[in-house]
C-alpha cells in the first residue's frame, strides 16, 4: 500500500532512521505504550505546519 505523500510527508523509512532514534533517545519509558505511533504523530504535526505555513503565506500575499 503506497502512502499518500499529503498525509504522510517522510517516508516511513527515513523516520525510522533518521528521527525515531532522537525520540526514543529522550523518551521515559514509564507506563503504557503509545497507542498510536510516533510515525503517524510527526506526519500529522508536519502537515498541520505545512498547512499553517500557507495559510499564513496566502495572507501576507493577499494582504501586502
Amino acid at each position: 500500500m503506497e502512502e499518500n505523500k499529503r498525509l504522510y510527508p517522510i517516508s516511513r523509512e527515513v523516520f525510522n532512521q533518521k528521527i525515531l532514534p532522537v525520540i526514543e533517545a529522550s523518551y521515559i519509558w514509564k507506563g503504557r505504550p503509545p497507542k498510536v505511533s510516533h510515525y503517524i504523530v510527526k506526519c500529522e504535526i508536519l502537515t498541520m505546519f505545512l498547512h499553517l505555513f500557507i495559510f499564513i503565506y496566502t495572507i501576507t500575499t493577499y494582504i501586502g
